[in-house]
């Protein structure tokens, strides 16, 4: 529901772009200018572009998570592989609308300084009125996160608790279904991240770390897992594999590795965190097979 509303509420802001923006007077401008420009290849391109991937990718992430519901979904084999498709084209195409949009209302050079450019086409389109407007559309797209966020994380903890990997006492749910221990943690991990985090901008470079190499482990595994099992049953196929998949592995590693180039402390940081993870991984196996004798 809170995704539709989001949805929904992006779209009306594009339609009042191509409505009631300046009808295109930004739109010669911004193709003069695209004519005029030579992009040089270097490195610091490449740098740019991995920094302005670390600040969206945030937003784009989400198309797969109903993977994180499969239990609950019916006919999992054929709905799942049909919400990831849709979800990336819808994604997708939002956001090249919204991009369409802004260069429909400002030209290059004066998106080029912005710190929020929807924010200025607001402002151009709206008056006085454009921040809050997009306010409002901030505390819709906020409260589709927070409760998509709150769905998923606890689920993940629920499953591990399962598996053994995580406290048996988070496999506890409420009359309602509701993992509520997990619920707690994850809430509670949540908050202490956002408070040493100190800065968004922050928050939102460590996660596009480990989201990206949560993609690459997954891409990985699809090479060991077929390798290893061949005769194992898959209801879902990788379409174009090996090569599709190849090519986003590698996608991800050159991310990883230009992120790290471009922000070493924030790389350092995550990598602190994950070799942490590991010992208390084998920790909580240790604990688990002596309960088990």
């Amino acid at each position: 529901m809170t995704s539709s509303v989001k949805a929904l509420a992006f779209l009306a802001l594009i339609a009042a772009c191509f409505i009631l923006g300046n009808k295109g007077s930004a739109v010669t401008s911004n193709i003069a200018q695209s004519a005029s420009t030579n992009v040089l290849v270097s490195f610091a391109l490449f740098s740019g572009i991995i920094k302005a991937l670390q600040g969206v990718i945030y937003t784009y992430d989400g198309w797969y998570n109903l993977i994180y519901f499969g239990e609950e979904v019916r006919e999992p084999e054929r709905n799942i592989a049909r919400s990831m498709i849709g979800s990336v084209i819808l994604v997708i195409a939002i956001y090249v609308l919204v991009n369409l949009a802004l260069l429909y209302v400002l030209p290059l050079s004066e998106i080029a300084g912005q710190k929020l450019a929807v924010g200025a086409a607001a402002n151009a389109i709206f008056g006085d009125y454009g921040g809050k407007i997009i306010a409002a559309l901030a505390t819709v797209s906020m409260l589709s996160t927070v409760n998509a966020n709150n769905l998923i994380a606890p689920r993940i903890l629920f499953a591990m608790s399962r598996d053994r990997l995580f406290s048996e006492r988070a496999v506890k749910v409420n009359r309602g279904g509701t993992p509520t221990v997990t619920l707690f943690v994850s809430t509670l991990a949540a908050v202490l991240f956002i408070l040493f985090s100190q800065k968004l901008e922050k928050v939102f470079a460590v996660l596009a770390f480990f989201f990206v190499i949560n993609y690459g482990i997954t891409f990985l595994s699809v090479f060991v897992l077929r390798r290893r099992e061949p005769d194992t049953k898959r209801p879902f196929r990788a379409w174009g594999y090996p090569w599709t998949t190849g090519l986003v592995l590698l996608g991800s590693i050159a991310f990883l590795i230009g992120a790290f180039m471009d922000d070493p402390h924030d790389g350092i940081y995550v990598l602190i965190l994950l070799a942490a993870s590991y010992p208390a991984f084998l920790l909580l196996r240790l604990i688990h097979g002596k309960a088990e004798k």
